[in-house]
């Protein structure tokens, strides 16, 4: 006996058993509207797919940003006093020999010894907070007798904040990035 054919919840058509190759169950046929549902699914899934492959090749073929040589550094701003020293007097403990006129500075035992000396050469900005001049010195000693947030200055950088008559100012100073020069 043949059966009728009849239209299932999901759109597919049952075929009748005569009408399909030899099989004890009935096939399974789409209609029209079920066929295009698996077009459109097929055509975002090919979209879905294009998407996802540019964007793979885009971040692994990507290049990388470039980069400087020169490492910025985290700055932190000190506050303490300013004093002058003749750097002239002898070797100093980064183990140079400068003059009067050398833009020169030298930073608190305490620091110095916390950095194991690795500031030596550095470049510091030095502002008097009284004027607000600026000036600028290269780490070539320790000051024993300095606070921790205290400058020894050599003349030349001293002069450049105010008169060597002042002995001491108040100051603002940061290190510069490793490298820098004035």
């Amino acid at each position: 006996m043949v059966r009728y054919s009849h239209i299932k919840r999901d759109n597919s058509t049952m075929l009748p058993r005569a009408l399909c190759t030899p099989s004890p169950k009935p096939c399974l046929v789409k209609t029209p509207l079920a066929s295009a549902y698996i077009k459109t699914a097929a055509m975002y899934c090919a979209v879905l797919s294009f998407i996802f492959c540019l964007l793979v090749d885009t971040l692994v073929n990507a290049s990388p940003l470039p980069t400087n040589s020169t490492v910025l550094e985290k700055r932190v701003t000190h506050s303490g006093r300013g004093t002058w020293y003749d750097p002239g007097a002898g070797i100093g403990h980064c183990g140079f020999s400068d003059k009067s006129a050398s833009p020169v500075v030298a930073i608190s035992q305490s620091l110095y010894n916390t950095n194991k000396g690795s500031n030596c050469n550095q470049w510091i900005s030095i502002t008097n907070k009284k004027n607000g001049k600026t000036a600028y010195g290269q780490t070539r000693d320790s000051c024993p007798g300095c606070g921790s947030n205290d400058l020894d200055l050599s003349p030349a950088v001293f002069q450049k904040l105010d008169s060597l008559s002042t002995g001491v100012i108040q100051i603002q100073w940061h290190f510069m990035n490793k490298g820098w020069k004035p």
